[in-house]
């Protein structure tokens, strides 16, 4: 196998989302980058887990320093793009944004094309509509939302009655919003059936870029959105004032109208004051 055709993981899903490893993500491409990352996170650690297995994706490792066998793994681009479309189907995603060109350069040791996807007729027209625009705010809320609801369901509080109540309130919150967004998903079917194609046979690069742009205008480049809370809660976490994140999420998200799994989320990572 061609070594073009392997990568680390962070790296294999920008090349899958934009065709390059330095190129910045679109906010919808974002989305999905931190929802793939966060099928490789241990869910006690919260760290990446390192060769943690995908279901039918293939690893090698990657030898950085073989004498000291320093290594690292590295992840068969064309098996973890076709993992991604069953996250794409479960999400709903009809057209994710996914660079085609460079998953049509794709050969294997033949050289023969390991896909062919094509531009699809309407799809530009779909997601400059206001229709197409509602849509994948929608959708990225519901994304945003299950993630929400997975990292709540491992979070335990040591047990403690009260923020275990808190806990569950804000589940019950959460699962509300969450069949809200999907009755309104249900409503798009019919502008569906009309104008989406089948998985990833998506638009132009022109088109990506502008539904980049409709799921940031409309979600997280708004005041108050998602991205100012977050950069919020780092810059408080910044200051000192609390000894974990956990007790900077607790106390911070509910000023800033975050959740807590949300706040904890935005922390993840973030370095020590």
């Amino acid at each position: 196998m061609s070594e073009s055709l392997w990568a680390s993981y962070p790296d294999a899903l920008k090349l899958i989302l934009t065709g390059s490893t330095t190129k910045t993500l679109a906010p919808a491409q974002k989305t999905i980058f931190i929802n793939m990352l966060a099928a490789r996170l241990d869910n006690h650690s919260e760290e990446i887990q390192e060769g943690k297995e995908l279901s039918n994706v293939r690893t090698q490792k990657h030898y950085k320093d073989e004498a000291r066998q320093e290594y690292e793994f590295f992840y068969y681009i064309p098996d973890l793009f076709r993992y991604m479309l069953e996250s794409f189907k479960e999400w709903n995603i009809y057209a994710p944004p996914v660079d085609l060109d460079y998953l049509n350069s794709l050969t294997d040791e033949l050289g023969k094309p390991l896909f062919t996807y094509s531009d699809t007729p309407g799809q530009k027209a779909w997601e400059e509509s206001l229709e197409g625009q509602q849509y994948w705010t929608l959708l990225c809320s519901e994304i945003d939302i299950k993630q929400e609801l997975e990292e709540l369901g491992r979070t335990h509080h040591g047990g403690d009655p009260l923020k275990l109540e808190a806990q569950k309130r804000m589940k019950n919150e959460l699962k509300n919003r969450l069949t809200k967004i999907k009755v309104e998903l249900n409503s798009f079917d019919s502008f569906i059936s009309n104008s989406q194609p089948s998985a990833v046979e998506i638009g132009t690069p022109a088109w990506r870029e502008q539904n980049a742009r409709n799921a940031a205008n409309a979600k997280h480049d708004q005041p108050g959105g998602s991205r100012d809370k977050q950069q919020q809660i780092r810059n408080i976490w910044a200051t000192g004032k609390y000894s974990t994140r956990d007790l900077c999420a607790e106390e911070e998200c509910g000023a800033l109208g975050m959740s807590f799994s949300a706040a904890r989320k935005a922390l993840r990572n973030s370095p020590q004051p």
